[in-house]
């Protein structure tokens, strides 16, 4: 699951700076003598970046039932298990395919580390325990908007550059995924952090 995890802060940090990836992962058995790698999952792997047609890292079937049903998921507890929010199953993607895929948006949320520096963090240092649990609260949640806020408008921005239908349909689906993992992170605080895209103009 680490790779995973390695995989999704890095395509958010590359969505972030306007680089959309999209790739294919499998588990199989691999070859290697000296530059030549054979390997049938490198071939599923290629097939399902393919068939994702979408900035999306695309899982195979086979790999998301290996870690479902991967024995050290009974050492966590049913709120700390990391596998339900790791995997997301998206249904008609443009090319009509149903794909699983990580979900690097949510891990990305739940991995950024607040910073507290200036004036703020000489009022961190006098303040009590509970008072510096509040303060880090805040700190985290504000990190966390500022970069869905930037996640939502590097799509938007990568949207309005092309006249491309077919790469704009991309896109909008990108900002629905940025939207869906938003209102499910975020709730009512979400409404500001949508993505809205203006309709593709009309061909005459």
């Amino acid at each position: 699951m680490s790779e995973l995890n390695s995989f999704a802060l890095a395509q958010g940090a590359c969505v972030l700076r306007g680089i959309f990836l999209r790739g294919g992962v499998d588990l199989g058995f691999w070859y290697r003598r000296r530059d030549s790698l054979i390997s049938p999952a490198m071939v599923k792997a290629y097939r399902l970046e393919h068939d994702a047609c979408v900035p999306m890292i695309a899982v195979s079937p086979e790999l998301r039932k290996y870690l479902s049903a991967h024995p050290h998921r009974g050492f966590y507890s049913e709120d700390f298990d990391p596998f339900p929010k790791t995997l997301k199953q998206y249904h008609k993607l443009p090319n009509g395919k149903t794909q699983w895929f990580i979900n690097y948006l949510r891990l990305c949320l739940e991995a950024v580390e607040p910073v507290i520096v200036g004036d703020d963090r000489k009022r961190y240092q006098a303040m009590d325990e509970e008072g510096r649990d509040r303060m880090r609260t805040e700190a985290w949640r504000k990190t966390c908007r500022d970069w869905a806020r930037h996640h939502g408008q590097a799509v938007s921005k990568a949207y309005e550059a092309t006249d491309d239908r077919g790469v704009r349909a991309k896109y909008a689906w990108l900002a629905n995924y940025h939207n869906a993992e938003i209102k499910r992170f975020f709730g009512r605080e979400a409404k500001t952090l949508l993505v809205n895209l203006e309709p593709p103009p009309a061909v005459e």
